[in-house]
């Protein structure tokens, strides 16, 4: 706790003093127990508009003892519970957040608090997201969503909006996530809310750059910094700044990128916030590997590594040593890119980061292959491979847990609702069992007993009725239970069939490109070799060559092809009886929406020859001059 803390603190309590004195001498209030939580809390609120949060967590805790000592469930002790999960939450003590807002949330449910249950759902959610329970997360949102309706609080809407999409991110729901965004941004715009369209925009912008759709990406970036200049938010206007930076990096314009990162850099800086400043300086050396600058490149390195050392996470330090492999890598110093990626190897498995392993693997593999270290290179490619695989099939199980899991949720609630709707039908009965027995002793014996033969028979067909109606119920819930079960499992049976395609397709291209490379290096090295070496290395090349024209892979690319989409190679040939072999090669490859690059690398062919190839194959599927080949094949 600082100095400054701690004096605010000992001022503090010297007030409550002398204003609990105060109130005690006028009215009494401060006497009792709601009374003391009740200036606990003022003082604590205050505490927490100024962001003082070790005082604000002071008066809380004393106000919490108060309440749990003399079992208070009032109004007050709702909002106890309730800001004590923020702080919580803000702080990365999930758990502890998880049971203030638990507690907040079973208070103000007797006498439906809805304001406060509409933020304590908010906070709950955001802990199961931050714990990895996707699904759980979801459907929590949903429901402090719906009391956020109830209140008409559009602020806190959108808030929960735009948290709901990063959670469907998780779990790969694109579509999801770009309704919620799109709606949390206009409801922003609605309410003139710039901090939610800053944030909304951000969301939008990251799904686009993810698909690699640069100039949609750079629309909501570019909205996104504009939201934050009206705020004056020196943060989202940096982050802004860095995410454009991101796409004209990606897009190799160096000096556009160069310019929004200096932008990016002096809003970080003056918020000093050393790991956003560490990975600026991690662009700037890539882009300063790319125009050969080795002085800047070591320059930027350096004091990157050093913030992360001293400010960042173990990911972080990870992650610079990365980009320093990536940098030196790309200035051709192969042997000082592999002394920094080991360094990433050895953060990376402390904190078992496998997607940076993976990568670092694969840019380890390169380094060796360009140094002629073929064994190694290799052996590095294998474990590349074999990191890649456990990834996938990691995610496959997380994915399937979390389907589990979900159903599992379902079930209970329905369960829950089941013996709700039963406990009702009971009450009923019992009110109509009073009412009976109150005729009964007004009314003659003999009007009484054809009344209570007459109602007999109405409840034994009533019962009868709710009987048929209960089993119907059940029947068609068990229905869609099936239905809902056969649905999940053709998508899973999907999923798993996309991913195998992918798997397929990017081993295709890392042998093609492994074997170009190969190909290149003989015949770069045979020049300078005696006619007898020459020929050895001309009969490898000629190997080589050949096991880039086998026909095996595309035949399992084929099958598993035909197992996401089985008529598309019979839809082409309707079209044109007379398509090659490496016509429908190419139709499936841009179906796929493979850029110009990768396409080459599968057909182990140059990017030029795939134009020309491309232009070809759309004379002969006959479309016109302004028709987009892709647009079509994706369509078909």
């Amino acid at each position: 706790m600082s100095v400054r803390s701690c004096f605010f603190i000992i001022l503090s309590l010297f007030l409550t003093v002398i204003y609990s004195q105060n109130i005690s001498g006028g009215n009494g209030t401060a006497s009792t127990p709601a009374g003391r939580v009740e200036i606990y809390l003022k003082y604590a609120k205050k505490f927490y508009n100024n962001h003082q949060i070790d005082s604000t967590k002071y008066y809380l805790k004393k106000a919490l003892n108060i309440v749990n000592n003399h079992h208070l469930r009032t109004d007050k002790a709702v909002e106890i519970y309730y800001l004590l999960s923020k702080i919580y939450y803000n702080e990365n003590q999930q758990d502890s957040a998880d049971i203030m807002a638990q507690k907040s949330i079973e208070i103000a449910r007797e006498p439906d608090n809805i304001d406060i249950l509409a933020k304590s759902y908010y906070v709950l959610a955001n802990v199961n997201y931050n714990k990895g329970n996707f699904f759980e997360a979801n459907r929590v949102f949903s429901k402090a969503l719906a009391y956020a309706r109830q209140i008409k609080d559009s602020t806190l809407m959108t808030d929960i909006l735009i948290d709901k999409a990063y959670s469907h991110d998780v779990v790969a729901e694109q579509d999801s996530v770009l309704q919620l965004l799109e709606k949390a941004a206009g409801i922003s715009r609605k309410i003139h809310y710039a901090k939610g369209i800053g944030k909304a925009e951000i969301g939008l912008g990251n799904i686009y750059f993810g698909l690699n759709d640069y100039k949609n990406a750079l629309i909501h970036y570019q909205a996104a910094l504009e939201a934050a200049k009206k705020i004056n938010s020196a943060l989202g206007t940096g982050i802004s700044y860095k995410n454009i930076a991101d796409v004209y990096l990606s897009q190799e314009k160096y000096y556009e990128a160069l310019k929004y990162l200096q932008l990016a850099l002096d809003e970080f800086e003056k918020l000093r916030l050393p790991t956003y400043i560490s990975a600026v300086y991690n662009d700037f050396a890539l882009i300063y590997a790319q125009k050969n600058k080795p002085s800047k490149v070591s320059f930027y390195l350096d004091k990157s590594i050093r913030l992360a050392k001293q400010y960042g996470t173990d990911e972080d330090l990870a992650v610079a040593y990365n980009v320093a492999g990536d940098a030196y890598h790309r200035s051709k110093k192969y042997r000082l890119s592999n002394m920094y990626l080991d360094s990433c190897i050895q953060v990376a498995r402390k904190i078992n980061y496998g997607l940076m392993l993976q990568k670092t693997y694969k840019l380890y593999s390169e380094n060796l292959y360009a140094l002629n270290d073929y064994k190694k290179a290799f052996d590095y490619f294998k474990k590349f491979n074999r990191i890649k695989d456990s990834i996938s099939k990691k995610e496959f199980q997380d994915k399937l847990a979390q389907f589990q899991a979900k159903y599992e949720n379902l079930k209970k609630e329905a369960e829950i609702e089941r013996l709700k709707s039963r406990e009702l039908i009971n009450k009923a009965n019992n009110h109509i069992l009073w009412i009976s027995l109150i005729a009964l002793a007004i009314i003659s014996l003999l009007i009484v007993f054809k009344i209570q033969s007459k109602r007999k028979k109405e409840r034994k067909i009533q019962q009868q009725q709710l009987i048929i109606k209960q089993k119907e119920e059940e029947l068609l819930k068990n229905k869609l239970k099936k239905a809902e079960l056969e649905e999940q499992h053709l998508k899973q049976e999907l999923d798993f069939k996309t991913k195998q395609l992918t798997t397929h397709t990017l081993n295709m291209m890392q042998k093609n490109r492994l074997l170009q490379d190969l190909t290149r290096i003989i015949t770069e090295k045979s020049k300078n070799l005696p006619a007898t070496h020459k020929n050895d290395l001309n009969q490898i090349k000629k190997n080589l060559e050949q096991a880039l024209k086998t026909e095996k892979d595309w035949e399992l690319f084929k099958m598993y092809f035909e197992q996401i989409d089985k008529s598309f190679f019979k839809k082409l040939k309707k079209i044109n009886p007379r398509l090659t072999p490496k016509d429908y090669k190419l139709s499936a490859l841009l179906k796929l929406n493979m850029s110009l690059k990768e396409t080459a690398n599968v057909l182990g062919i140059s990017p030029y020859s795939v134009k020309n190839a491309r232009y070809r194959l759309k004379k002969k599927l006959h479309l016109k001059p302004g028709q987009d080949l892709k647009k079509f094949l994706a369509d078909l």
